[in-house]
């Protein structure tokens, strides 16, 4: 293997080292102390971006976003307004009966969603340690809270 580095030649490459040249070779806006450019490069046309706005130009074929997740959100679509609210009660009353059946996975998706999943249960060996970490952050708050009031003149 030689000790050149050679970049990858994949049509991500180009879309990145396109943006970077386009971001890299123009001026900031606020160059020279805040002054406006004098000139501005435009964006390379191979980017796909409008070069007024550097927006997807239409008919981007990256700007079309996710399909994966365009398709997920017309099944929830689709879902949604199959689904009424008669539906939805007769469900959850046949989970209720389910679990007052013994069905310990109706149960336990029934305590989910209504009690919540239960907090973790504390180590009793950090117990201690955690409560000298809740009372020095208890104390940092009341200090700031205290340097607060004496900034606005509160505190006599």
């Amino acid at each position: 293997m030689s000790g050149a580095s050679t970049l990858p030649s994949g049509w991500w490459t180009k879309m990145i080292l396109s943006d970077l040249a386009g971001t890299l070779l123009s001026p900031s806006p606020t160059a020279s102390n805040g002054a406006a450019p004098t000139s501005v490069v435009p964006l390379p046309p191979s980017s796909g971006r409008d070069p007024s706005t550097g927006r997807f130009s239409p008919g981007n074929r990256l700007a079309r976003g996710n399909p994966f997740g365009q398709r997920q959100a017309r099944l929830r679509t689709a879902l949604l307004e199959a689904v009424t609210e008669d539906d939805l009660r007769s469900i959850i009353h046949s989970l209720i009966e389910k679990a007052k059946a013994g069905d310990v996975a109706a149960t336990r998706l029934l305590f989910d969603y209504s009690i919540g999943k239960p907090v973790a249960a504390s180590d009793p060996d950090r117990t201690e340690i955690e409560g000298d970490e809740i009372t020095r952050e208890n104390s940092r708050v009341r200090m700031r809270q205290h340097e607060e009031k004496m900034k606005f003149g509160m505190v006599l």
